[in-house]
């Protein structure tokens, strides 16, 4: 009641339209989340919007679009920030009515400044943030200035691009992505558009994600249409009363989490393990049985006569949320030698490849799972026996993996790049870490 009474309710519960309901996006678009003025930037903000110097694909000297301008520019006359630069309105950045931006560089000739124009996302918390990127570019100044000079609607000979990330506004970018677009008559070996992903991208307090474009030889018609998103990963996923997921890595693509069991939020207790996370794989033989298609396996047995956990039979659903233990090194398995071997074994040398997302040693080097993971983070020498270890992540007591061999499972050991096969399914003093689909 009114007063805040429990009482019995007798009457029809109406249903609820659950598509009715608010949905939370947790992504960040550019365009949707567009910062107008006349309020000027700040450096608190999450989108914020630069001219910067050019040179060799690099980035410097970024400096914040001072000039709200409800005037547009001579060309559309929409609302944009710009930097004062060629006729007082380049470079400049825009929001359009079809959810994009619209971003042109400057000239450096005349009265220009040569600058590029940059659109940033800034981590604005106090933790560390893994997000995704994905958008697109496209040169578009042959549809949309169609109002324009006759004898010029297109890019004069396009633009380049970059993607990169930086611990600061002051520090230097570090470049992930870049290219070139062209839209100029009779130019089909560089393309109009393209489309943009970094996944894994890990931003310190502070650090930025940015897209900036500069121009080719001349600034003319370089009307460039950004798509932008950036979406968060989240830092914890909530698993019910089996625990949650912490501390997410992607390497090769996939995204790995260690299991807080006890759910305290760390993966350590003082320097060591967190013996509250610990589990035996008979415990995950009963979680983690199925293949993707979710088969259960009631053909392929474990040493210990139970239909459990394979390479293949490895994935299951928690609380809702579809995960799968890691194998050793692939679904291909591992040679008959290695998983023989009851005693420690370290069989693989590092690569060269280091942890860089999307882009890490599993897409091109030879190993997956827990030995991908190991080999995207012991730096890039290519011995073995070196430490290859996620921030957050312990430096002892497993992880187990899905592989058979040796007593029951194999462990992989991401403090050596090693293999231990002397545990039997029924010891208890392992952690697990679980690949989210």
């Amino acid at each position: 009641d009114s007063a805040g009474n429990a009482f019995a309710y007798s009457g029809n519960i109406p249903n609820i339209d659950a598509s009715a309901l608010p949905v939370v996006d947790t992504r960040f678009d550019a365009a949707k989340d567009f910062i107008a003025g006349p309020t000027a930037q700040s450096a608190n903000n999450i989108w914020q919007y630069f001219s910067a110097d050019y040179s060799s694909s690099n980035l410097s000297n970024l400096q914040l679009l001072s000039d709200w301008d409800t005037g547009g520019n001579g060309l559309i006359s929409l609302n944009q920030w710009d930097g004062n630069g060629a006729a007082g309105d380049y470079p400049f950045v825009q929001r359009q009515s079809n959810g994009t931006l619209l971003i042109h560089p400057d000239r450096a000739d005349a009265d220009g400044t040569g600058k590029a124009i940059v659109v940033a996302w800034k981590n604005t918390t106090a933790s560390n943030v893994t997000v995704d990127l994905t958008g697109s570019l496209s040169l578009v100044g042959d549809t949309l200035m169609s109002f324009g000079a006759s004898s010029q609607t297109a890019s004069d000979d396009g633009i380049t691009y970059l993607v990169t990330t930086s611990d600061s506004v002051s520090s230097t970018p570090n470049v992930l992505l870049q290219g070139s677009l062209d839209e100029s008559p009779g130019t089909t070996a560089t393309p109009s558009s393209t489309t943009l992903f970094l996944g894994g991208q890990i931003l310190a307090p502070g650090a930025m994600i940015s897209v900036a474009v500069h121009r080719g030889g001349t600034y003319y018609w370089d009307h460039t249409q950004l798509d932008l998103q950036i979406t968060p990963r989240p830092a914890a996923i909530d698993l019910g009363s089996y625990g949650q997921l912490i501390a997410p890595v992607q390497v090769e693509g996939k995204w790995f989490y260690y299991w807080d069991r006890d759910k305290d939020g760390s993966a350590l207790d003082g320097s060591t393990s967190d013996p509250g996370d610990w589990t035996s794989h008979d415990v995950l033989d009963g979680l983690f049985n199925q293949d993707i298609n979710g088969v259960s396996n009631t053909t392929v047995a474990n040493a210990d006569g139970r239909f459990g956990t394979t390479d293949t039979y490895r994935y299951g659903t928690i609380n809702g949320v579809r995960v799968a233990l890691p194998t050793l090194n692939g679904e291909g398995g591992v040679s008959s030698e290695i998983a023989a071997g009851t005693a420690y074994q370290t069989p693989w040398p590092g690569t060269t490849y280091t942890d860089a997302g999307t882009t890490s040693n599993g897409t091109t080097g030879p190993y997956n799972d827990l030995t991908a993971i190991w080999d995207a983070y012991n730096g890039t020498g290519t011995s073995t026996g070196v430490a290859g270890i996620p921030q957050g992540w312990p430096s002892s007591d497993g992880p187990w993996t899905a592989t058979p061999g040796g007593l029951g499972h194999l462990v992989g050991a991401l403090h050596s790049g090693g293999v231990w096969g002397g545990a039997a399914d029924t010891f208890g003093n392992y952690y697990v870490a679980l690949q989210v689909l």
